[in-house]
């Protein structure tokens, strides 16, 4: 929403944007690119599953749980 307000469109116009020129809506590729960073750092770094989610900007260590479990079949720390 604060995007969208950003460029003076709807949200909806920028999901139509952002799904004709990256393929997913903006919602989609925020929260790949946020799994992404989480991965790198759950790989490369020694911080705690709680601080990555926090770094990351998942609300609580549990979102970024099931994030990681829906989209690799296991929990973080596997």
């Amino acid at each position: 929403d604060d995007m969208a307000r950003q460029h003076g469109m709807s949200r909806r116009s920028l999901d139509r944007r952002f799904s004709e020129h990256i393929g997913k809506p903006a919602g989609e590729f925020l929260h790949d690119l946020r799994l992404n960073y989480a991965r790198l750092l759950i790989l490369e770094t020694d911080y705690s599953i709680a601080d990555i989610s926090e770094r990351c900007g998942f609300s609580k260590q549990s979102g970024l749980s099931r994030a990681i479990r829906e989209a690799e079949g296991c929990s973080p720390r596997e």
